[in-house]
């Protein structure tokens, strides 16, 4: 049996119907920005997250990357949804963006037709909010040297990668024991096809603060 990878590099999700101290890109509705990319295609980061979304202002809500059959949100009946990362350059700053399995394919379609190497840039808008979120990236024709620029390191931005590291996570934001957590946040598991109709931008709302774990 293989191990279980939280984060894979370089996946490409177009052939799959399965899905720290860094600043995260964000765009508000109707927003536009080009961005500089920081590496290629094949460091794409990408992985399945879970969130507990918590409507007090004052508590970060838990947002985590999926850590396999021992994960939380097995136990708790929480969905997961796909996210990939880049590492990028915004009005100087490296920072790193974010991507729905949508964006992720259209970098993709950029990279295959040569126009995403470390350097390039590109022009994102954001339409919508919420479910309705929708990016278009289009590649500029320009680019940058960015030779000298300090690349964020994704991994640490993500936090634990346990389910172990998880529930500590989890425990300690939420100020509960681990069956408080189950009983306080535990839900009935979705059916397929109600997960299979979720749109795989539902995460893209989520706040910075929210993600840097």
């Amino acid at each position: 049996m293989s191990k279980f990878e939280p984060i894979k590099k370089g996946f490409d999700p177009r052939k799959s119907s399965t899905g720290g101290g860094n600043a995260f890109f964000k765009l508000g509705a109707g927003d536009t920005a080009d961005v500089v990319i920081l590496s290629g295609a094949n460091d794409i980061l990408s992985c399945e997250q879970c969130a507990i979304w918590i409507d007090d202002p004052d508590v970060m809500s838990p947002v985590w990357v999926y850590t396999g059959g021992d994960d939380p949100s097995n136990e708790l009946g929480i969905p997961r949804g796909y996210r990939a990362y880049i590492a990028i350059l915004h009005d100087g700053e490296p920072k790193i963006w974010s991507l729905s399995k949508t964006v992720h394919n259209q970098l993709l379609d950029i990279s295959d037709a040569g126009a995403l190497e470390p350097g390039a840039m590109v022009r994102v808008k954001r339409t919508g909010a919420g479910l309705k979120t929708r990016y278009s990236v289009v590649p500029r024709g320009k680019s940058k040297d960015v030779e000298d620029v300090d690349v964020p390191d994704i991994l640490e931005a993500l936090g634990p990668l346990t389910s172990e590291g998880v529930w500590d996570m989890l425990t300690e934001r939420l100020g509960m024991t681990r069956e408080d957590v189950i009983a306080r946040y535990g839900k009935k598991k979705k059916s397929r096809t109600e997960l299979a109709e979720e749109e795989d931008d539902s995460l893209d709302e989520i706040d910075a603060d929210d993600i840097d774990i």
